[in-house]
């Protein structure tokens, strides 16, 4: 029971880090829409992949952490 709210602070800071690498990603994207430098569109290509590999490897992240827990 004591890593219970553990759990949920590692849950909430990886919810934190989706939520900015997909804002950074859209934020990137516009940049490329109005400079047309690659940079800005290789840029937001890799945060959408850090942000989609952060959902997939949610549960295996927490897994890994807490190896008793069932859920």
């Amino acid at each position: 029971m004591t890593q219970d709210p553990l759990k949920g602070k590692i849950r909430k800071a990886i919810l934190t880090l989706q939520i900015a690498n997909g804002i950074a990603a859209l934020a990137f994207l516009g940049g490329w829409f109005v400079s047309q430098e690659s940079l800005f569109l290789i840029a937001s290509a890799c945060m959408a992949i850090a942000f989609i590999g952060l959902f997939f490897l949610k549960k295996r992240i927490l897994s890994s952490l807490f190896p008793t827990d069932s859920k």
